[in-house]
């Protein structure tokens, strides 16, 4: 960790509350890449995929970004150390399931309304046990801003039923061919070597109906406040990586000028400490964005067909087919 790592920040809102930037979205769509871009930048922590801290940090021994276990980590360590018996790996793995059942797929719609519903004891448990989650990592790193690539727009909804939370919520979308196209190989991009983890694989029909749900409900839930929401593609970040996330800093808040970039491509990313996510946490130095566009010619017809009869609507409301097509 730098020493000035987390210094320059202001740690909360200018109302005491704690300030997080949720990446929603589907996988396969270079959340922990830009979450740990942001991350490199001076007063900002780039946790990861936080709703995965009490199963596979605290409950399984996964590892941290910067290769050590998430208990033996500094930060992390210090973070369950303020948790208390919270942290126990059997009250980790409870609560975990808990927080499972509220974010199962079926109640999604109940978390994606508009004007959510009351919440009931189960949720009202699950939300105030995240709290002191998010509150430990700002007390350990005293940053301006979490960022959060949990990417479950359910789960950024309960994030914002807690008052003590001023949730903004960064919309990252990919082309759904070439998600699916990564989801069906399996394999992450720039892995660290030694440091390889096994990665989902999905069906080119599920991966495209989990894209269109969560995609889908993600702007009918949060696109109405244009202060708290913002909507950028991996495609842009890939191809213009610093006027992106020159937008996303301005959005949140945050000074350009501070983002770690060399030239328009090339950005040196810090040592992180993002407790969950594609293996590409792990690692810091230079990184060139560029986009990958493999599954142009690797990917099969039928495949291609698939995705695009599933998700051809959205496709055409976030730019991936013209309104002709």
């Amino acid at each position: 960790m730098r020493d000035d790592e987390f210094s320059m920040g202001r740690a909360t809102a200018d109302d005491g509350r704690i300030r997080v930037l949720h990446i929603t979205g589907t996988g396969r769509s270079g959340s922990t890449l830009l979450a740990r871009l942001l991350g490199s930048v001076p007063g900002v922590f780039a946790a990861g995929e936080v709703r995965f801290l009490w199963e596979r940090g605290l409950a399984a021994g996964g590892r941290c970004g910067c290769r050590l276990a998430v208990r033996e980590c500094p930060v992390w360590a210090a973070v369950i150390e303020r948790l208390g018996p919270a942290a126990d790996p059997e009250q980790a793995a409870a609560f975990h399931d808990r927080l499972r059942v509220v974010l199962r797929l079926r109640r999604a719609g109940r978390w994606l309304r508009r004007r959510p519903l009351p919440l009931s004891a189960v949720e009202r448990t699950v939300a105030d046990g995240l709290l002191p989650a998010y509150r430990s990592i700002q007390d350990v790193t005293s940053a301006e801003l979490i960022v959060d690539s949990s990417k479950l727009p359910n789960y950024a909804a309960v994030l914002d039923t807690i008052p003590q939370i001023d949730l903004y919520v960064l919309h990252l979308l990919r082309d759904p061919r070439a998600a699916a196209w990564s989801w069906m190989r399996g394999s992450a991009s720039g892995a660290v070597e030694g440091y390889d983890e096994e990665m989902d694989r999905l069906s080119s029909a599920k991966s495209s109906i989990l894209w269109a749900v969560w995609n889908g409900l993600t702007a009918r839930r949060f696109e109405c406040r244009p202060e708290r929401y913002l909507r950028v593609r991996y495609e842009d970040v890939m191809t213009s990586p610093r006027e992106a996330a020159e937008q996303i800093a301005r959005w949140v808040g945050l000074d350009p000028a501070s983002l770690p970039f060399v030239d328009d491509h090339e950005a040196l990313l810090v040592d992180g400490h993002v407790v969950a996510g594609n293996p590409n946490r792990m690692g810091a130095g230079s990184v060139q964005f560029t986009l990958d566009r493999r599954w142009e010619d690797a990917m099969r017809g039928r495949d291609r067909a698939t995705v695009t009869a599933i998700t051809a609507p959205l496709m055409r409301r976030f730019g991936y087919l013209r309104k002709s097509a």
